[in-house]
């Protein structure tokens, strides 16, 4: 008889570390990156063709979450629908832009933020910065517009860059999870934008000349009229 695979724990989920994929039963499997990335893989054979699909971080989708859309896409298999060609279909027909998919975000996450000032403040980055891929699908959304939303402020204002990749990869991650878009995220950091932009505590933010006390300015000019 084969032998039967022992399951995942919570517990086992957080400690893995060494990077490659653990099954846990029934196609689905954890899958721990060399950047000790972690993902939830479905993997099935069809037709004579084996694939594996993505269902998101462990930071959004917990074991038990994962072991329900694992089988709910076995169940697809089983019947001769190719899970993967599924959500690609249904995701066509209720394609979003990634403004919308910022708005879906905000009031779904909206209950577990401290108030209302809060939201209005996560998303005034995203209305003044991407404002440029808000009327895109988010689906297309990919590396190249995303930088093009944090490279201009990441030299002058690191860290509100910083959040902002943050907060699009949120968005995105949102997205994949329900439905919206697949593959890797284009706005994860590690492995990925690492290599296009330098780390957040190695950038010296630009900043202008503090101003001159106002009782010094008649003493000023003279001295720069002489320079001429």
């Amino acid at each position: 008889m084969p032998k039967k695979v022992k399951g995942l724990t919570a517990a086992k989920v957080k400690s893995i570390t060494k990077s490659g994929d653990y099954a846990d039963g029934n196609g689905l499997y954890l899958r721990v990156t060399n950047t000790g990335q972690k993902t939830w893989l479905f993997r099935f054979s069809l037709n004579g063709r084996r694939r594996h699909m993505g269902l998101g971080s462990i930071d959004l989708i917990s074991l038990a979450e994962a072991r329900e859309i694992a089988f709910k896409a076995k169940i697809q298999v089983n019947n001769g629908i190719d899970p993967i060609d599924e959500r690609r279909r249904l995701s066509n027909e209720h394609s979003i832009s990634f403004g919308e998919a910022v708005s879906r975000y905000v009031d779904v996450m909206r209950p577990s933020w401290s108030n209302e000032k809060y939201a209005k403040q996560w998303r005034s980055s995203i209305n003044t910065y991407c404002q440029n891929i808000a009327p895109i699908p988010i689906d297309k959304i990919d590396s190249p517009m995303v930088l093009n939303s944090i490279e201009p402020i990441w030299a002058e204002k690191t860290e509100t860059a910083a959040r902002l990749r943050g907060k699009i990869e949120s968005i995105l991650d949102w997205a994949k999870v329900n439905g919206y878009r697949s593959g890797d995220n284009p706005a994860r950091w590690k492995g990925h934008l690492s290599q296009s932009l330098p780390a957040k505590n190695k950038v010296t933010e630009v900043k202008g000349h503090a101003s001159m006390p106002y009782k010094q300015v008649p003493l000023f000019f003279p001295r720069l009229m002489m320079m001429e």
